[in-house]
């Protein structure tokens, strides 16, 4: 039983299951959309970004558009760096404003994040705007040795 499960592994990891990979999602409401790009899958200590694009789809400047990352989420990893900076931490969540969006101009956040615990770390990201329009993503990072 031993040998094929040794033997497998080299084959899985040419099959590229043992390396990195990206996810990208995205959510939108009649003001704003968002898309989401994160490491779906790394290794212990290997640094990847997070980066979030919001786009102002209205006819209308966005005042201030808050971004809200899981504090579960972010937790897991180490020397995370927000740029733009963090505006607050609350129990639940890091928050990041951007302000004064115009029509059809795009924000970007973005988080760099370095593997920290091994396993599967859940959370979302989350948009939301002065006017209560709001996008919710969920978002999954499975760490490795």
């Amino acid at each position: 039983i031993g040998i094929p499960l040794v033997l497998i592994i080299p084959v899985l990891a040419l099959f590229g299951v043992f390396g990195e990979s990206k996810e990208k999602v995205g959510a939108s409401n009649s003001g704003f959309e968002m898309q989401v790009e994160y490491p779906s899958r790394f290794r212990y200590k290997q640094i990847n970004p997070l980066e979030v694009s919001l786009r102002n789809t209205s006819s209308n400047p966005i005042p201030i558009l808050t971004v809200s990352f899981d504090r579960s989420y972010i937790s897991e990893f180490s020397e995370t760096q927000f740029m733009p900076d963090v505006k607050d931490v609350t129990e639940t969540s890091y928050r990041v404003e951007l302000k004064d969006i115009e029509p059809g101009e795009t924000r970007r956040v973005s988080v760099s994040l370095q593997g920290e615990r091994y396993g599967l770390h859940e959370g979302t990201v989350t948009a939301v705007s002065e006017n209560g329009s709001n996008a919710e993503v969920k978002i999954s990072t499975f760490i490795f040795p």
